[in-house]
């Protein structure tokens, strides 16, 4: 495992397909097979591809008005359930009360990484990130903005405030990563705010 983490430390993005933390509890289903790329030959026809970026926080753009809070999570829960499954309805996502309480136990969770951006009471955008003092990693999780909402700028400035906040923690660099082909192109949004590589993995199904 030290030997992993060393490789994982030098190319995270071209090593895991998900953060190093992650890897050591997950379990991979017999039926699934995760691939990066370069080892790809399309013997799988059931996959999706998955982009894999990395920041080095060595550059994060400046937010002009700081407009996003900390998510108060007894408050807010409900609020932000609703608005992550509306901007995750095209892809069939749904989150539910007990992801939220699973979430809030992992190893990672910081409760400084959860922000929003509201209008009139409402959230209209979050963010959620973990951050993971072994590799010192921070990790992008939920980033949404709702679609009336979009084109505001909101994305970038919960992106960019998360960013400045792993920095903060301690944090030497930052992934993220997301589905290659949803039509919202999420990767344009996390390239815009720095995030580099062109690491793809393929989850793909016997």
């Amino acid at each position: 495992m030290c030997d992993l983490k060393n490789e994982y430390l030098l190319n995270p993005c071209g090593t895991l397909s998900i953060p190093y933390w992650k890897n050591k509890i997950i379990i991979v289903p017999p039926d699934m097979v995760i691939i990066h790329e370069k080892k790809f030959n399309n013997q799988y026809k059931k996959f999706q591809r998955y982009f894999r970026l990395m920041h080095k926080l060595n550059d994060i753009k400046q937010i002009v008005i700081n407009i996003t809070k900390n998510i108060d999570i007894d408050e807010d829960k409900k609020e932000l359930i609703r608005m992550i499954n509306l901007c995750y309805h095209h892809q069939e996502i749904k989150v539910e009360e007990k992801d939220i309480e699973k979430w809030l136990k992992h190893p990672t969770f910081n409760e400084n990484l959860w922000i929003k951006i509201e209008e009139k009471g409402k959230i209209v955008a979050s963010g959620i990130a973990e951050y993971d003092e072994e590799c010192k990693e921070g990790i992008l999780e939920w980033i949404q903005v709702l679609p009336e909402h979009r084109s505001k700028g909101y994305g970038e400035a919960i992106v960019n405030s998360l960013l400045k906040k792993l920095k903060q923690l301690g944090a030497k660099f930052v992934t993220v990563s997301g589905n290659l082909d949803n039509n919202t192109n999420p990767e344009k949004l996390y390239r815009k705010c720095g995030f580099v590589g062109e690491d793809i993995w393929y989850i793909c199904h016997r």
